[in-house]
């Protein structure tokens, strides 16, 4: 709740700016809804994405140093993805959208969300693939 309050204090404050900032944010709407879970009224409503990207909370670090503090903080509101399975229903809601492509955004050294299926293409950074 508190995340889609910032999202739409956010947007109200860019239609604000100029006519070109309100028209984009004229075409931007904010649903506060699981993602794995939105309804079909909502799908049904928007047009089909031609590519899906999932970029969840990376897992919890092992090393003693800490995130910066406001990286803490939408940590700690978002709670912070774990090793549960919950990356997995992500994945399967973005397949779900029937996207020509979803791209999921990975810490390098990270396992990735589930085993199957294989990426048909990874790009790998210094910190992500």
């Amino acid at each position: 709740v508190v995340i889609a309050e910032l999202l739409a204090d956010g947007l109200s404050r860019l239609s604000l700016h100029d006519k070109e900032s309100s028209l984009i944010a004229s075409r931007m709407d904010i649903y506060n809804v699981n993602s794995s879970n939105i309804p079909n009224d909502v799908l049904s409503s928007i047009p089909r994405p031609n590519v899906c990207l999932l970029d969840p909370m990376f897992p919890a670090k092992k090393k003693s140093a800490h995130a910066k503090k406001d990286m803490q903080i939408l940590q700690r509101l978002l709670e912070c993805e774990s090793e549960d399975g919950n990356g997995k229903v992500l994945l399967d809601a973005a397949f779900a959208q029937a996207p020509s492509k979803v791209v999921v955004k990975r810490p390098i050294n990270g396992q990735p969300l589930v085993d199957r299926p294989k990426p048909n293409y990874s790009l790998e950074g210094k910190t992500n693939r």
